[in-house]
């Protein structure tokens, strides 16, 4: 049998063979962990108090954040504030998680100024009024009824993200097209593609199925912290398939990876997205489903809340790989060495993606690294005995070291040290925020 390994959402790397081989401990001496740096990983080995006594230690003597103005993140946005959003024309809208860090046609100038725009300083008690999108409605129409792609918002590694209208809805559309698509397709989609072949035209078609399978399980009425994904369909001409059209919501806001964000955000604010992130995975653990795919640019902050987004990989928990799949610099171990997959898994990637938010690295991984067999059986090891959390830096967090602490917890290698489920993590930041001075909005 032959396996592959998948990197970036199915871009696929040298093949691999795989069948019972025996599993070879590596001695501690010769181990390492791909992590953040060399320095950091012998920092690592030089901490003696366990991540437990070091958070317990923190919280003795917790460090409140320096006084000064609090943006909070549109709390109070009404219906009088829509009139920003109505034809979508100025706004960001990025879904597509690897396609997140693609190139954005929109006016960078005009991203700037939503950014700032989208933070308000308001008064915590401020009173939330948000009129929601009609979405079975709009589910409804996409399905049935033409839209309009009217022009390229990003292009990702498998995928080409439009904005596009229905019956007077603005709408996103994912595109995945195949080669036909070239000599046959529409004027907007036909050149689009051709950056695009690195990656098989079968390997794209199912990420776009599965991202609209998970999405079936998480679709709800209600607004959730998720996108919503309203229909799949199919494109052909002249009898021949050209690939498939995902349309989901259009999310006006801007990705976690965007550093004028970053830049723009207090520490409270930061703290506060970090909270509701984890909301939005554990509504996904809800269901039972692992997002396997977790890093900044995955998540949406739209107004007062952030949306995971991106499910293409996506899997029930408990499942167990053939192949190494998600993104370099956020894999778990039980990633690396194909292990069973649950809710630590996202929890690891969850860690290091905020540490990364909060001025950090993502982890060092080489894709020609994770092929090697050495590497997958170094992993193994982690995965059952490493007590040391892999991350070691997050820069924005300096001044508040128990909310530090909770984050290192999330990225124990050894799995029941780790933290393993979001309702956990949930209280413990919550303690700790309160410890700090940080008042999360629920």
């Amino acid at each position: 049998m032959v396996a592959t390994m998948t990197d970036n959402k199915g871009r696929a790397g040298e093949p691999e063979t795989s069948g019972n081989e025996e599993l070879i401990l590596p001695s501690p001496e010769d181990r390492t962990y791909i992590s953040l740096s060399a320095e950091a990983e012998q920092q690592g080995k030089q901490e003696a108090a366990p991540p437990a006594a070091e958070a317990q230690k923190a919280a003795d003597a917790p460090i409140i954040p320096e006084s000064g103005k609090r943006v909070y993140i549109n709390l109070n946005k009404t219906e009088n504030s829509e009139h920003a959003d109505k034809d979508g024309d100025g706004s960001s809208a990025s879904h597509n998680g690897s396609d997140a860090q693609a190139e954005n046609q929109d006016a960078p100038a005009r991203k700037v100024s939503r950014g700032i725009d989208d933070t308000q300083e308001l008064p915590p008690t401020a009173s939330r009024k948000i009129t929601l999108p009609p979405h079975n409605a709009i589910r409804e129409l996409v399905s049935n009824e033409k839209y309009r792609l009217e022009h390229m918002i990003a292009r990702g590694a498998e995928s080409v993200l439009y904005r596009a209208k229905c019956d007077g809805h603005l709408i996103c559309v994912k595109a995945v097209r195949n080669s036909v698509n070239k000599w046959l397709g529409d004027s907007i989609t036909r050149n689009q593609e051709e950056r695009l072949e690195k990656v098989s035209y079968r390997t794209k078609l199912r990420h776009i199925q599965n991202e609209f399978n998970v999405s079936k399980l998480l679709y709800s009425e209600d607004d959730t912290p998720t996108v919503h994904i309203y229909a799949l369909r199919r494109i052909s001409r002249m009898g021949l398939e050209l690939g498939y059209d995902l349309i989901m919501e259009y999310l006006t806001g801007h990705d976690l990876g965007d550093k004028i964000l970053s830049r723009t955000l207090t520490l409270t604010d930061k703290v506060n997205v970090f909270y509701r992130a984890i909301k939005a995975v554990a509504f996904m653990h809800q269901k039972k489903l692992i997002h396997l795919d977790i890093k900044p640019s995955n998540f949406m902050l739209v107004r007062d809340q952030v949306k995971l987004i991106d499910f293409g990989v996506s899997v029930p928990s408990g499942h167990r790989p053939r192949a190494i799949t998600g993104t370099s610099g956020y894999l778990s171990p039980e990633q690396i060495c194909k292990d069973t997959l649950d809710e630590g898994t996202d929890i690891f990637a969850l860690g290091v993606a905020f540490a990364v938010f909060f001025g950090g690295k993502s982890l060092n991984q080489p894709q020609e690294m994770l092929l090697q067999r050495q590497t997958r059986q170094d992993m193994q090891y982690h995965l059952n005995h490493d007590v040391q959390p892999v991350v070691n830096e997050a820069p924005d967090l300096n001044s508040v070291p128990p909310i530090f602490e909770v984050l290192r917890a999330c990225t124990i290698p050894r799995r029941d040290l780790r933290i393993n489920k979001c309702e956990v993590l949930l209280n413990l930041l919550r303690q700790k925020a309160e410890q700090a001075g940080i008042k999360l909005m629920d």
